[in-house]
């Protein structure tokens, strides 16, 4: 019988071995999965990254040679123009408004210019009522 029972436990204890090793190789598996699905996404991100840094190095040499040109545009303007040649260029780009537009704000400030001397004089004669209580 205590053979029986040894060879019981030899048998029980190979079980809960090849089990232990099937758990791990399960886990190792699992594991290597992630890893490679990582991999691929690194992989991935890399090549989204390179291809963002060449789309910024191209925008950068854009500005760059954008601004190179309005810079000896710039300095072009300034060694041929005068004062009054520049000040015309400026006054070219402005836009003016129209006569309605003139009209209207000029009526909105003449009404609110009147609404505030309204409110200066009304807060005068608070002021003089309340020193003619006191006094």
């Amino acid at each position: 019988m205590a053979r029986k029972k040894v060879i019981k436990d030899v048998e029980a204890e190979e079980k809960v071995k090849k089990t232990k090793k099937k758990e791990i190789e399960e886990v190792e598996e699992t594991e290597l999965e992630e890893t490679e699905e990582i991999e691929e996404v690194e992989e991935i991100d890399d090549e989204d990254f390179e291809d963002e840094e060449k789309e910024d190095e191209e925008e950068v040499e854009e500005e760059e040679s954008s601004s190179n040109k309005k810079e000896k545009k710039v300095k072009k303007q300034t060694k041929k123009d005068g004062f009054f040649a520049k000040v015309s260029k400026e006054l070219k780009k402005v836009v003016w408004p129209s006569g309605g537009a003139v009209v209207k704000y000029s009526f909105a400030v003449i009404i609110f210019c009147v609404i505030l001397c309204l409110f200066f004089v009304g807060v005068d004669l608070i002021a003089s009522f309340v020193k003619g209580l006191f006094s």
